[in-house]
């Protein structure tokens, strides 16, 4: 018998997104706010890791990271997600962070970074 992972979405959350993405009031809204936010972020993780945040026009930024792992751990253990890169298959090494619609997980975000380590992860 096969479980469903983590991944996988269940048919309300199927039925719940669709409805949303067919909403175009609201989905203007919310990328409105996602890209408002995720140009916020930018700022948080510039003041950490200056040049190394890419820039995007997307909800998304890329921190390019000698050492991602360590950072990613912090982050996690801080409550934080994020996508850990290592490098591997001479793909760019670094965490990818996605912004949030909530102004108080940038808040959260910003208090995880202040606790990183100095020099942790830097190129």
């Amino acid at each position: 018998m096969s479980s469903a992972s983590d991944s996988e979405l269940s048919l309300l959350d199927i039925t719940l997104t669709t409805g949303a993405l067919q909403d175009e009031v609201w989905l203007q809204r919310a990328r409105t706010v996602m890209q408002r936010n995720a140009r916020v972020m930018h700022d948080v993780l510039a003041e950490r890791f200056d040049e190394l945040v890419v820039p995007a026009g997307l909800h998304y930024r890329f921190v390019h990271l000698l050492d991602p792992h360590t950072v990613h751990a912090h982050l996690a253990r801080c409550g934080i997600a994020v996508r850990l890169f290592d490098g591997s298959g001479n793909g760019a090494s670094g965490i990818r962070v996605m912004a949030s619609v909530e102004p108080a997980e940038l808040a959260h975000l910003s208090a995880a970074l202040e606790t990183l380590p100095a020099g942790w992860g830097r190129r």
